[in-house]
Parts: structure tokens; C-alpha cells; sequence
């Protein structure tokens, strides 16, 4: 298996599916509106990120099922490493 093309499909899925979340964020009015501590000067639709995290966790669950657990056990590794000490 190319790794190349697991990282170019998951890309892909990760923006695709940001894609798809934005229209509907956008048609249920989940948004960030403008203030004046904020940044955005429009409104914008809030949480476009867990997209990224549910293709990051089906794709390593996936690997996982397929033979290839050490791409489990780095997943969570690195949530290990962010603790702090």
C-alpha cells in the first residue's frame, strides 16, 4: 500500500467533507458572528475542524483493522505527548 495515496485520500476526504460542513453549517446558521474582540469582519461558520478529526479517527481505525496498528498506536501516542508533564 502507497502511503502517498492513504495521505491523498484523506486529504481529500478532509476537504471534501469541510466542504460539504460549511454549506450545512451555513443553512443552519451555526456561525461566528462579528464583534469587537473577534477577528472576522463576516460571518463565519464555526466548527469546520471536527470534520478533520472524525477522518483522522476513521482512517486510523481503518489502517488499524487492516493489519496496520502502529498507525493506532502513534494516533495515540501523539494524544499522549500533548499532555503536560
Amino acid at each position: 500500500m502507497s502511503w502517498a495515496l492513504v495521505y491523498l485520500l484523506a486529504g481529500v476526504c478532509s476537504w471534501g467533507g469541510t466542504s460539504l460542513y460549511r454549506q450545512w453549517a451555513i443553512k443552519v446558521n451555526i456561525l461566528d458572528h462579528p464583534t469587537n474582540r473577534g477577528s472576522h469582519t463576516v460571518a463565519t461558520p464555526r466548527g469546520g475542524g471536527i470534520v478533520f478529526v472524525f477522518v483522522i479517527s476513521v482512517f486510523s481505525v481503518a489502517l488499524a483493522l487492516l493489519g496496520y496498528v502502529s498507525c493506532l498506536l502513534y494516533t495515540s501516542d501523539a494524544a499522549d505527548d500533548m499532555q503536560c508533564v
